[in-house]
């Protein structure tokens, strides 16, 4: 069974709030607090480090530079050039790269096209 965790960027504090599902959070913040925030799922997925891989991180894989997107009821790492061609598929169950950064604090990541 997959471990069900959040993350959501504060765009005015610029860091990540982390959530799991025990409940707790990064410094006290409240859920009500993340409300209108980004959230970002956990895929249940680690990089070759042992990162987890949240959606909107940026992952250079098994096939080339992609971010992690959720879509089609799964959890998809879209090539970053092309943004339709999918890179990774969950029946793979492994990602075999490693996680560069977010869409979030690396905006500069999607715009590089590596």
């Amino acid at each position: 069974m997959r471990e069900i965790k959040f993350r959501a960027w504060d765009k005015v504090l610029q860091k990540f709030i982390q959530w799991d599902n025990s409940g707790s959070y990064d410094d006290g913040v409240s859920w009500g607090a993340m409300h209108g925030l980004p959230l970002m799922q956990y895929t249940g997925l680690k990089d070759k480090n042992g990162v987890e891989i949240y959606e909107g991180d940026v992952v250079d894989g098994n096939h080339g530079i992609g971010f992690m997107k959720f879509s089609r009821g799964i959890f998809d790492l879209y090539d970053i050039e092309e943004q339709e061609n999918v890179l990774y598929w969950p029946e793979c169950r492994s990602i075999r790269g490693v996680v560069i950064g977010n869409i979030y604090e690396n905006p500069n990541l999607l715009d590089n096209k590596a």
